[in-house]
């Protein structure tokens, strides 16, 4: 017996056209997906923020101090200012304006 082998011709332009599409299909979900985590850090990015003129003789973990009286870790709070503020130290300067989380 011989077998018949049935030759199947694939339509190129169909299967061009079908990746195309899900291509685009898997970039739409990609930017949804982007766009709702946009939406959740944005939320939490929100909170309210105190400007404080530094003074003479003024550090951060003074600062710190003043405003987070006990309620939490004061260096996680220290490190959360520094990102707010673009600090790659501790070293703050007399006449700087420092954005510090409302507790």
């Amino acid at each position: 017996m011989k077998r018949k082998y049935i030759k199947v011709k694939v339509n190129l332009s169909k299967f061009k056209t079908f990746c195309l599409f899900f291509a685009a299909l898997m970039v739409c979900i990609s930017l949804g997906f982007r766009a709702l985590a946009a939406n959740f850090t944005e939320e939490k990015n929100n909170s309210a923020y105190l400007e404080i003129i530094v003074k003479n003789g003024d550090t951060l973990w003074d600062l710190t101090e003043q405003h987070y009286q006990g309620q939490e870790d004061l260096r996680k709070i220290i490190y959360q200012i520094k990102e707010i503020n673009h600090l790659e130290q501790t070293e703050i300067i007399p006449g700087q304006i420092i954005m510090i989380p409302q507790s």
